[in-house]
């Protein structure tokens, strides 16, 4: 008999667990600035980070005259990613935001009680009903004891094996476009990036989700996970609690919450942010909202290059010289065999 109960059918992509994990690394490959998201998934790897909040509750147990104080304490696993080269970390909203983790802590909360019970030979079942018949549960207060972002110590990256302590600088709930903004200080070098799109993508084009599913976490070998790539269309743009949010059919779980959803040229379009339980809808954060919230919060974005003056350049002016250098063949070839046929073949008598 749960002490709480929750009844939403909003799923967000966190993995809430019940003990911290300090002590996964992830596996990431090497680059800097905008990525192709179905060529160069080493890129965005290396821009992309896996996050851990060990979040504490305290609460207030009262049966009858006897007034408990317990400490509890959980764990929620995301996603993030730099969104510039001065340690700008993206991620959800709910990643960051105290109200998402009650549940679990009261989960918690519950599980001691009745080891407790346990110990002194009481029915924890019975203990339980008391303390929902006749007793009260008060959560005093829930905080982030520490967020650490991880990035294996191999890449001689920002981030290391042991988890580094990120700074929480802004959140906002779902009702505002669920967006959420960390920051890694006191690292002198420049991080790898990822370049945020300056528009929405259009309907049925093509996106990436790109996370660290919790299922993975648990049952492979965490300190050599991989980002995980779940590529699909734009369904529709949906407004929720006047917030809008992009419709994705690429498939998003738990753990990839906060994660970055890319278009067909590698530029953030928004963050993975929630679904619904027992269907396949599955929202990313509006792009439109997501650049303003970064913006409002101190990150200059990087304007995206352009296809013409950027990486592609190459394709422009290489297909450009090969087309003219065929011309110069054909012609070549033709006029030396006029010539050729001129003085070789002589006219009849």
């Amino acid at each position: 008999m749960n002490l709480r109960i929750h009844t939403s059918r909003v799923k967000r992509f966190s993995a809430v667990l019940s003990a911290p994990l300090l002590a996964m690394a992830l596996s990431f490959g090497v680059g800097t600035g905008a990525a192709h998201a179905d060529t160069d998934t080493q890129a965005v790897r290396q821009a992309v980070v896996h996050l851990v909040a060990d979040w504490q509750g305290d609460f207030v147990v009262t049966v009858g005259d006897t007034v408990l104080q317990r400490t509890e304490h959980t764990s929620m696993l995301c996603t993030g990613f730099f969104v510039d080269d001065k340690g700008s970390i993206a991620t959800a909203g709910h990643c960051l935001d105290p109200d998402q983790v009650r549940e679990a802590l009261y989960n918690e909360l519950e599980a001691d009680l009745r080891d407790e019970a346990k110990q002194l030979n009481i029915d924890p079942d019975a203990l339980i009903q008391e303390i929902v018949n006749y007793g009260s549960v008060n959560l005093t207060s829930t905080k982030a004891a520490a967020i650490y972002g991880f990035q294996p110590s191999e890449l001689h990256g920002p981030l290391n094996n042991d988890g580094v302590q990120l700074q929480v600088v802004a959140f906002t709930g779902g009702d505002a476009g669920d967006n959420g903004l960390l920051r890694l200080n006191n690292y002198n070098g420049k991080t790898p990036y990822l370049v945020v799109a300056q528009e929405r993508p259009a309907e049925q084009s093509t996106v990436t989700a790109v996370g660290f599913p919790g299922d993975i976490t648990n049952n492979a070998d965490a300190m050599r996970q991989n980002a995980s790539f779940k590529t699909g269309k734009v369904s529709s743009y949906q407004i929720f609690g006047g917030a809008a949010y992009t419709e994705v059919d690429a498939g998003m779980e738990h753990g990839m919450s906060g994660g970055p959803v890319l278009n067909d040229k590698g530029q953030v379009i928004g963050v993975v942010s929630m679904g619904f339980d027992g269907t396949s809808l599955n929202f990313a954060t509006d792009t439109t909202t997501f650049r303003a919230f970064l913006s409002g919060n101190g990150v200059v974005l990087v304007a995206p290059a352009s296809p013409v003056l950027g990486s592609n350049l190459f394709v422009y002016v290489g297909g450009g010289c090969a087309l003219v250098a065929l011309v110069i063949a054909a012609y070549y070839v033709i006029v030396v065999r006029r010539k050729k046929a001129a003085t070789t073949i002589q006219p009849q008598a």
